[in-house]
């Protein structure tokens, strides 16, 4: 008897001690291991994705043409054949060779203008790199989510397992009903089910990150998320501003306005024709040089006007661009610290709960039946769901934050 009683002890210790290993797996920090992890999928997708490849070449070939027309026109060759229509009056023979040129500070702002163009389509490659990056690591913290789900889905299984043949041994006493161990069995079976159908899901995240990582599969094992913490609004805001592709994007365009003003101003110089050119009559020779200038009085018109208004029109995009960012981050801010104090008032709840532990108790007393362990038990878990749910919101705010970071 005395042994009877040591054995269920243990067997309560054991039951009470494995219930807070539930809370250990999802909450504790194994935060290095899913660094190193997400670490791994975001520089495999950076080198193995094709759409990353593909835009690349796309801003390769873009930043070749920006250099397409730095330099002078090509020369002109010509040559005339003249027979006369009087007698005797022989073939007139002409051929010539000129090159014509704009003004020096033409090519100096080009030359300007198309390495702003350059910088730019980098900013532009940056940006949608960076898109692809943001969206890999979305679906990593949405993995990450699944593997938690189902390990939780796991441990309630195994719970429902216990009871039934709990069930099993009361009824072999006579002190329990086939009603209470088939709904036991139900639940554990709607359990596998709802398994089975996270297990779907995560498959289909996982296909994302193959087909973002150019067909080659990632699997996602970690059930933690990775060290990244809230930084103060002023410093995000500052990084923000200073690293953020879309406000790089404006300053780039603010920049190449200005210098096609430089460039449309440069163009009311004007441009000079050179030229070397040869007359051959039967009765003489004739040669020497030809030098032509060209005064843009009409083909420029308003040309500067228009460069000013889109100077113009890009900086009050920036003002306009600074001021939404500055209060969309805010609202993303304000909405991660919210989440960040649930996130931790519900960990510190949890990891000190033993709720099924005293769930046992009261159905082997008596003092609840088979239907209402069930409602406890499910809301005990849900607990559970809703935390997991607060960190998977609380990571995808951060990936959203940090994006500028990838």
């Amino acid at each position: 008897m005395k042994m009877h009683l040591y054995k269920e002890k243990k067997m309560k210790k054991y039951n009470y001690l494995k219930y807070s290993v539930i809370a250990t797996l999802l909450f504790s920090s194994f935060i290095i291991k899913g660094q190193e992890e997400l670490n791994i999928v975001l520089q495999s997708v950076a080198e193995n994705s094709t759409e990353i490849a593909a835009n690349a070449q796309y801003w390769s070939s873009e930043r070749a043409a920006f250099r397409t027309d730095l330099n002078p026109s090509d020369p002109e060759i010509s040559y005339g054949y003249f027979p006369g229509k009087a007698k005797n009056a022989g073939v007139k023979n002409t051929w010539g060779i000129s090159q014509s040129f704009d003004f020096p500070t033409v090519y100096i702002n080009k030359n300007r203008l198309a390495n702003i163009k350059t910088a730019r389509s980098i900013e532009e490659e940056n940006a949608f790199r960076q898109q692809i990056l943001l969206e890999a690591k979305q679906t990593y913290i949405e993995a990450v989510v699944l593997n938690q789900l189902l390990d939780l889905l796991k441990k309630r299984a195994e719970n429902m397992d216990e009871l039934v043949r709990f069930f099993e041994k009361k009824m072999e006493q006579g002190a329990a009903t086939r009603i209470e161990m088939d709904k036991a069995k139900l639940q554990r079976i709607s359990l596998l089910n709802i398994y089975r159908m996270k297990q779907l899901q995560l498959k289909k995240l996982e296909s994302t990150l193959t087909r973002l990582n150019g067909g080659v599969p990632i699997e996602i094992s970690s059930k933690t998320y990775f060290a990244e913490e809230l930084i103060s609004f002023e410093n995000l805001l500052t990084e923000v501003k200073e690293r953020s592709p879309e406000m790089l994007l404006l300053r780039s365009q603010i920049e190449e306005a200005e210098s096609l003003v430089k460039l449309n101003k440069s163009a009311w110089m004007p441009s000079f024709t050179v030229s070397f050119e040869q007359e051959k009559t039967p009765s003489d020779n004739f040669r020497g040089a030809k030098m032509g200038m060209r005064i843009p009085l009409w083909s420029k018109r308003n040309s500067v006007k228009q460069a000013k208004a889109q100077k113009i029109f890009a900086e009050v995009s920036e003002m306009s661009l600074t001021n939404t960012i500055s209060v969309d981050l805010k609202n993303k801010y304000d909405e991660s610290v919210a989440i960040k104090e649930s996130v931790t008032e519900y960990g510190a709840l949890l990891n000190n709960l033993n709720t099924l532990v005293l769930l046992k108790k009261s159905l082997e007393f008596g003092e609840i039946n088979m239907l209402q362990y069930l409602q406890e038990e499910s809301w005990f878990f849900s607990q559970f769901e809703q935390y997991i749910e607060l960190q998977k919101n609380y990571y995808l705010n951060l990936a959203e934050l940090y994006k500028y970071r990838l």
